[in-house]
């Protein structure tokens, strides 16, 4: 720009215009010819230097970005983008050796919480911090499988010493019945009972526990969910009535086939048990099933009053039973579902609870496809 002192043309359009000491600066632009304006009022003081004089002082430019009172804002943008681009080049390398570590570590937290203790959560090259936050990490998890695989161990040994004897009180016992008096007969029914209940509960560990120790070696087949329902149901002496399956015929999962049975099984008694809910039904059982892309779905369904919400993520632990279901008719020893998720997780699959509206539970089992 060039400063000038030339008189203002009526024609002047600005913000602000006063050269009256004190006033801010203004800015305007003239046309024919169309320039631009920038004033700023001055005191300046006279000869006798006893008062200031106002004194507008002006600046005069052709072009709105042509000089640098009104500088392009162009240059300074396209400078910021370029900064921007290339700190993005280079930081993202390094956000990302930072971000895609932890990011893992995160995904094999959540599985190990989930169970599954195999995770091996970060490169154990790393020589940095975070390197030795994921060594402490897989150390842990080793750790904490090879405790868990011991506790199994020594439930599943504990099992088998009890079954001898075990099954040596029951035939002493099967044996002093033809000889007691009636004078003692019901004292007797009642530690034969209690004999029938620490045999269950030794089966139902031992079921336990060889779900959980056979999952590295599971040599997995495709079966038809048609026949094992039905052998399932004929095993465990339940009627056609009480039943029902609804599902394709040709339906068919992968998985083993002992464990699946046994799991299918002990759903099928629970929801026997508990699933009348006080009410006559024409069907106390369905099993349903359908395909679902690569996986099997399987739902027990009955018609009792289901669980508590709260009690839901705990029914499926081991030796837990809800308080309501703690006596001794009620029967059962807490492991019923417990061997469910253990058998059916051991066959890679998962599986679930939830309740039914307006009544009503269901049990889920998700497997893989034949």
């Amino acid at each position: 720009g060039r400063l000038s002192g030339e008189r203002l043309r009526p024609s002047l359009s600005h913000e602000r215009f006063s050269p009256a000491f004190g006033q801010p600066f203004f800015r305007g632009r003239s046309r024919n010819p169309t320039r631009y304006w920038l004033g700023l009022p001055l005191p300046v003081p006279n000869q006798p230097r006893t008062a200031y004089v106002p004194v507008l002082l002006l600046a005069v430019a052709d072009s709105l970005f042509a000089s640098s009172l009104y500088p392009s804002p162009l240059p300074w943008l396209a400078a910021a983008l370029l900064i921007v681009f290339f700190s993005l080049l280079w930081w993202w390398p390094m956000v990302r050796h930072l971000t895609g570590p932890l990011k893992r570590m995160s995904q094999a937290t959540s599985k190990l919480v989930e169970g599954s203790l195999k995770q091996e959560f970060v490169d154990t090259g790393r020589r940095d911090e975070i390197g030795q936050l994921g060594s402490a990490l897989n150390d842990m998890a080793r750790r904490l499988e090879g405790h868990l695989q011991g506790q199994k161990r020594f439930l599943s040994d504990i099992a088998h010493e009890l079954c001898s004897p075990l099954a040596r009180l029951r035939m002493g016992l099967a044996i002093l019945e033809n000889k007691i008096g009636p004078e003692v007969c019901s004292d007797f029914l009642e530690v034969a009972e209690e004999a029938d209940n620490i045999a269950r509960l030794v089966d139902e560990i031992l079921d336990f526990s060889r779900a959980e120790l056979r999952s590295e070696n599971l040599q997995l087949e495709d079966l038809l969910l048609l026949e094992v329902a039905e052998g399932v149901c004929r095993s465990e002496k339940i009627s056609s009535e009480r039943f029902q399956l609804r599902f394709d015929p040709k339906l068919k999962l992968r998985a083993d086939s002992e464990l699946f049975s046994r799991a299918l099984a002990n759903l099928l008694r629970n929801a026997l048990r508990y699933g009348s809910g006080g009410r006559a039904a024409a069907v106390e059982v369905e099993i349903v099933g359908r395909s679902c892309g690569e996986k099997v779905m399987v739902e027990i369904i009955d018609h009792g009053t289901g669980v508590p919400e709260a009690e839901l993520e705990n029914i499926f632990a081991p030796f837990y039973r809800l308080q309501a279901d703690r006596n001794r008719r009620s029967g059962g020893n807490g492991l019923g579902l417990a061997i469910v998720k253990s058998s059916i997780e051991a066959c890679g699959g998962r599986v679930w609870a939830r309740n039914l509206q307006p009544s009503g539970f269901c049990v889920g089992i998700e497997l893989p496809k034949a």
